[in-house]
């Protein structure tokens, strides 16, 4: 009687312990996707506010220049790709090249 009563205790502790690890496992992993969040988006913020962006519009051939200058931050960054373009949707800057100058496929944009 007595190792039943242990084994259903112990099973009853084991089964909170894992409740509670995969509980505060998906607030951390919650945590962690909302913080890059912010900082992809303080990132983009960042480079459509820095002047060579804003400047580079008033050049003859902006993609020139943009797709440097992505290319320069995500190398510093270690981002998977940076997108620059206009604000009636049109690219001027992505890592696949064949798609600058075509608009954006997604009606998320962040404007200044």
């Amino acid at each position: 009687m007595h190792t039943k009563i242990f084994g259903l205790m112990v099973g009853l502790i084991a089964i909170v312990a894992l409740s509670m690890a995969a509980f505060l496992a998906y607030i951390e992993y919650h945590n962690i996707y909302e913080s890059l969040g912010d900082q992809a988006l303080s990132s983009a913020v960042h480079i459509a506010n820095s002047p060579e962006v804003v400047d580079a519009f008033t050049d003859d051939n902006p993609s020139e220049l943009l797709q440097q200058y992505a290319d320069h931050y995500q190398r510093d960054m270690e981002a998977e790709f940076i997108v620059i373009g206009n604000d009636e949707g049109e690219r001027y800057a992505h890592p696949d090249e064949w798609k600058i100058g075509e608009a954006w496929l997604v009606e998320i944009m962040i404007w200044h």
